[in-house]
């Protein structure tokens, strides 16, 4: 199905719903949400989804308030970024995605296998109160290619990145998809299976959550 179709079927049941007006403005879009790993031990992942929510560092794309945004694929990356523990905003947008800890790049004692976490948990999803996602779970978005950061190639020189197949890469399907409203209640949580501590030793790590979809433009209740 093309993106024509795909905007069209979804307008319809929107429309039906009530939850869209006819004749919304809709466009391809994304969101690409940050949580910063650098706390204490950690049981779950809540996302800030709006653009007025906390302080949105320099990768992140927010969804405005006016806003409303169906997401229909979505992945999760870990990112290591700077040098210490407070990584800048330039530091971040010069920094890879990863969709694996690789165990030469997040090198802190137990660090590698306490990410593995973030692959293992599962997402959760509300909109409004009402349960749209119960658990999906985050393996989904775990790749691991023949082609891995510091890993030696057969000509005995390590990759200096990781294979990227594709702009899908690490991206998987949203069913059914994702509403989010700009003036909603929006509940976007990782549950972990155990409580751990995600830190980089001498970096910032960071799980991104990015979403691909149909923004549909000044469609939330603020324009009511």
């Amino acid at each position: 199905m093309n993106n024509r179709e795909t905007i069209s079927r979804i307008r319809g049941e929107l429309e039906s719903k009530n939850i869209i007006k006819p004749g919304v403005v809709a466009t391809q879009g994304y969101l690409r949400l940050a949580y910063n790993l650098q706390a204490t031990a950690l049981n779950a992942i809540t996302f800030n989804v709006l653009a007025n929510q906390g302080t949105t560092r320099a990768t992140e794309r927010r969804l405005d308030i006016t806003d409303m945004f169906t997401v229909t694929h979505w992945g999760l990356y870990i990112c290591k970024a700077g040098t210490s523990v407070t990584a800048t905003d330039a530091e971040i947008a010069a920094s890879k995605l990863y969709t694996n800890p690789n165990a030469g790049v997040f090198l802190g004692s137990g660090e590698s296998a306490n990410l593995m976490n973030i692959y293992n948990g599962y997402m959760s999803v509300t909109v409004d109160r009402e349960r749209i996602i119960d658990s999906y779970d985050a393996y989904r978005f775990y790749r691991a290619g023949i082609a891995q950061n510091t890993v030696l190639s057969a000509v005995g020189s390590a990759y200096n990145a990781d294979e990227w197949q594709g702009p899908n890469y690490g991206m998987a399907e949203v069913s059914p998809e994702i509403t989010l409203n700009g003036v909603g209640d929006n509940n976007i949580t990782l549950q972990l299976p155990s409580s751990v501590n995600l830190s980089g030793t001498t970096t910032t790590n960071f799980v991104f959550l990015v979403a691909r979809g149909i923004r549909w433009q000044n469609a939330s209740k603020l324009n009511a």
